[in-house]
C-alpha cells in the first residue's frame, strides 16, 4: 500500500513540475487578488471542473499534490457509479436492513478514485491565498475519460462478481450479460490498464458460453421476447437489464426456473425451438413491450406490458392461460427521461407476479 501512494506521489510531482510550478515557501506564487473560482467552479463544455485545496504541509510539493487530488476528488464525488441491478440480486435474500447495507458496499466496490483520473487532468489554475497559504487548484478531465473510467470499473466489477464460488450459472451470466452491454459504451483510450476491448470481448465470450452450457442442462427455463409497440407513435426502447429484473425476480420465486433472459428471441416461437435444441421440458416465456403518450399538458406516461406464458415442451402444449401485466410511469419533461425501472419495481412489489411460487 505504502509504495501504492509513493507512485501516485510521484505520479503527481511529474503533473505539476510539467505545470511549471516552483518556490519553497508560503510564497512561492505570485500574490495576486483571489479568483473568481476559487468560491465559484466555472463550467466548461465537455469536461468536469473541480477545485481543490490544501493548507501549508510540510513541503511544497506535499501541499501541491493535496490539493491536486483534493481537486480530483471533488470531479469524483460528482460522479455516481452505481450496480443498480446487482445490488439487489446479491442482497435478495437479507432482511431489510441489512439488504440496504449490501447494497451500499456493492456500490462502495466500484467507487471512482482520484488516481484514476490522474493521466488525464490538466491543472488550468493555482492561486495561493498569502494570508492563510491555503493553496487553490483548478483542474479539467475531459467528461469522455470520466465516463469511460466509470463503465470500465463497472464491467471489471460485473466481470469479478461473475467469477466468485458459489454462484449459481445464471447469477453468473447475469453478471456477465450486463458487463458484455458495457463494452460498446467504453471508449479504451481513456483506460490506463487493460485497455484491449478484443481481450475483454473474449474473456467476457468466453465465460457466458460456459455459464450458458451449465445452465443447458436445466429442465425448466425463463426466456424473454422483446416485442415492438405495434404504434410507432407510441414506441419506446426499454433497456434489456431493466427487463432482465422480472426475470431474475420471477427465478427468484420458483427454484425449477433458470434465467435464460440473457438472449432474447425474436418471437415465442424461436424461443421455443431454441428451448428444445437444449433439451429443456418447461419454458416461461416474457412477452415485454413499451409504450408512451404525451398528454395534452404535455407530460408523458409511460407503460410497460408483460405477457407471461408457460410451455410444456414434454407435452407439446401451452400449460394454462396467458397472463397479462402492466405498469406505468409518469415523465414531466420527455419520454427519454421515463424511469423503467420504477415501472419494473412497482410490478414486482405489487406481487401479481407470486402466483408464479406454485
Amino acid at each position: 500500500m505504502a509504495t501504492h501512494r509513493t507512485l501516485i506521489a510521484a505520479f503527481v510531482s511529474a503533473i505539476l513540475i510539467s505545470a511549471g510550478i516552483a518556490g519553497a515557501d508560503c510564497g512561492f506564487l505570485e500574490d495576486r487578488p483571489q479568483p473568481k473560482w476559487v468560491a465559484e467552479v466555472p463550467v466548461l463544455e465537455g469536461f468536469y471542473v473541480g477545485v481543490g485545496s490544501a493548507g501549508k504541509g510540510n513541503s511544497q510539493q506535499e501541499q501541491e499534490n493535496a490539493s491536486l487530488l483534493n481537486a480530483l476528488s471533488y470531479i469524483t464525488s460528482q460522479v455516481s457509479v452505481k450496480i443498480n441491478s446487482k445490488s439487489s440480486d446479491v442482497s435478495s435474500s437479507t432482511s431489510k436492513g441489512s439488504s440496504e447495507q449490501t447494497s451500499q458496499s456493492v456500490e462502495s466496490k466500484v467507487e471512482l478514485k482520484s488516481e484514476e483520473l490522474l493521466k488525464d487532468v490538466t491543472i488550468i489554475e493555482k492561486w495561493l491565498n498569502g494570508n492563510s497559504c491555503q493553496l487553490y487548484t483548478l483542474v479539467k478531465v475531459p467528461k469522455d475519460s470520466v465516463t469511460a473510467n466509470k463503465n470500465y470499473k463497472k464491467m471489471t466489477f460485473l466481470y469479478a462478481q461473475s467469477q466468485k464460488s458459489g454462484l449459481q450459472a445464471n447469477e453468473s451470466l447475469g453478471y456477465l450479460t450486463e458487463a458484455k452491454a458495457l463494452l460498446p459504451e467504453i471508449k479504451f483510450a481513456f483506460i490506463h490498464e487493460q485497455n484491449d476491448p478484443k481481450y475483454w470481448a473474449e474473456l467476457i465470450d468466453k465465460a457466458i458460453e460456459r455459464c450458458q452450457a451449465e445452465v443447458g442442462k436445466k429442465k425448466n427455463v425463463i426466456m424473454l421476447v422483446m416485442k415492438k409497440n405495434p404504434k410507432p407513435e407510441e414506441a419506446v426502447t426499454i433497456p434489456l437489464t431493466v427487463v432482465q429484473k422480472l426475470a431474475a425476480y420471477i427465478a427468484g420465486l420458483n427454484p425449477v426456473w433458470t434465467d435464460m433472459s440473457n438472449s432474447p428471441c425474436v418471437s415465442v416461437e424461436s424461443c421455443l425451438e431454441k428451448a428444445r435444441k437444449t433439451g429443456v421440458e418447461g419454458v416461461l416465456v416474457l412477452i415485454c413491450s413499451g409504450g408512451s403518450k404525451q398528454s395534452n399538458l404535455g407530460s408523458f406516461k409511460g407503460t410497460l406490458t408483460v405477457e407471461i406464458s408457460q410451455y410444456d415442451l414434454k407435452l407439446n402444449t401451452k400449460a394454462g392461460t396467458p397472463q397479462l401485466f402492466s405498469s406505468a410511469v409518469p415523465s414531466p419533461f420527455s419520454k427519454e427521461e421515463l424511469d423503467w425501472n420504477l415501472a419494473v419495481e412497482k410490478l414486482i412489489n405489487s406481487k401479481k407476479l407470486d402466483y408464479l411460487k406454485d
